[in-house]
């Protein structure tokens, strides 16, 4: 597999290399060997434990890397997936601009190249929601056509070919209405309804729920979580008619709002015959990878789940990327038994009837969960005592402690567990 950053200066890199590590797609003798660093769990990144001293290399095992120097900048970016087109006869041509008419770099990987070593593409594109792919008008780049010919090059016997991009606006910033929306519509059979989740659902929790499909989890346990930050536009994905009879959802957001399901991922399988020639497998998110945890936000583990369920049971037909994780991938908070902290509200925004504040517990503990308003005044307790281990459910009609209908606005909710230190916050919008 090429793993391509395309999000150099926010740290896709480093989150991507840790879950290859963790899932078994690194080898332990290729920790640390792109940056000289390795630490194994919560490891002190100042112990010189961690020190990887000898160079050998690029860091993956099944892997390989591709970095796109500023990948984030309009201008100055350098050295896309697409900048060596010129010598395949792929460059973006433009008589009128001599700075980039016939020439290339020797960056990025030819076609023979691609064909020859690799059998997915896997895209990280971070938070960028714009010009991600060229050709552009001021670069010789075309990224689109060399990304094209590589999945168009798959084999029509057996699934030779993959491709995966996720960002919280890789869909956004591709569906350009031209070479874009090609791409996306005719190759991976991905439309955009709402380049924001938030504005979309009017859910405005700080995590929200990913809910894998029987394409990502056969055994339909797991939940997964994301953070919903205003600063994070989370594409909401559509399939697009063309490829609907190949194509299937692999995760939804969380569904709250008026109109759910809404889409996180989609999934185009592979296809040989028929009247759709289409032999690759593709996924797209519409999430980012740094912004993807376990339910609730309350740890990473989620994501090592997440990927190394993809690994095996999306892209497995094509090749094994995962190998033997080296720590647990069991999720919790998902229907199948298992006991964990967390807190998460329904019916958010309210407005009518109440709330819901979803709360479970590892173990028996003393739990207070309190409501504030934006100043930080206390409006409402709603417990102040023990409950046991499991799950609970509290409701809150929107009145404060002497029973007054609290003003319409933001709210947040907060637990706090006394022995196992746990602290859940959630922000509540009032609408009634």
């Amino acid at each position: 597999m090429l793993y391509v950053d395309q999000n150099d200066r926010r740290g896709n890199e480093r989150v991507w290399v840790g879950v290859a590590d963790s899932i078994g797609a690194t080898r332990a003798e290729k920790y640390g060997a792109h940056n000289g660093w390795h630490a194994a769990g919560d490891g002190d990144i100042n112990d010189p434990a961690g020190f990887v001293r000898k160079h050998i290399g690029s860091a993956g095992t099944t892997w390989d890397m591709y970095g796109v120097k500023a990948a984030e900048s309009l201008n100055s970016g350098s050295g896309s997936i697409g900048s060596r087109g010129g010598v395949s006869g792929l460059s973006h041509d433009d008589a009128a601009n001599t700075q980039i008419n016939g020439k290339s770099s020797r960056q990025g990987p030819s076609e023979a190249m691609l064909n020859a070593y690799y059998k997915v593409l896997f895209v990280l594109t971070g938070d960028l929601n714009s010009a991600i792919f060229g050709p552009f008008k001021d670069k010789s780049q075309n990224d689109y056509k060399i990304q094209q010919d590589f999945l168009l090059s798959g084999s029509t016997v057996t699934p030779d070919r993959g491709y995966f991009a996720e960002g919280d606006g890789f869909v956004e910033a591709t569906d350009d209405g031209g070479l874009g929306t090609n791409f996306l519509t005719g190759y991976l059979g991905v439309a955009l309804r709402n380049p924001n989740y938030i504005a979309e659902s009017q859910n405005t929790a700080f995590a929200v729920d990913i809910v894998p499909t029987a394409e990502v989890d056969p055994t339909l346990t797991d939940i997964y979580g994301v953070r919903n930050a205003c600063t994070f536009t989370l594409d909401v994905i559509d399939q697009d008619p063309g490829l609907t009879p190949i194509s299937a959802v692999a995760t939804n957001y969380e569904a709250v709002g008026a109109s759910p399901p809404y889409i996180s991922g989609l999934v185009k399988h592979y296809a040989n015959t028929g009247a759709i020639i289409s032999p690759w497998i593709s996924l797209v998110d519409g999430f980012n990878i740094s912004v993807l945890h376990s339910r609730d936000d309350i740890s990473d583990r989620g994501r090592l789940t997440y990927f190394f369920n993809v690994f095996t049971n999306v892209f497995h037909a094509v090749c094994d990327v995962q190998g033997s994780p080296l720590i647990t991938t069991d999720t919790p908070g998902n229907a199948d038994g298992r006991l964990f902290n967390f807190m998460n509200l329904a019916n958010n925004p309210l407005k009518s009837g109440s709330a819901s504040v979803n709360f479970g517990l590892a173990k028996a503990d003393r739990v207070k969960i309190q409501i504030f308003d934006v100043s930080g005044r206390l409006v409402r307790t709603l417990a102040d005592r023990a409950f046991t281990a499991g799950e609970h459910k509290l409701t809150w009609d929107g009145a404060d402690n002497v029973g007054k209908q609290v003003a319409r606005g933001v709210y947040f909710v907060r637990s706090q567990h006394a022995d196992s230190k746990f602290t859940g916050q959630s922000k509540l919008v009032v609408l009634k």
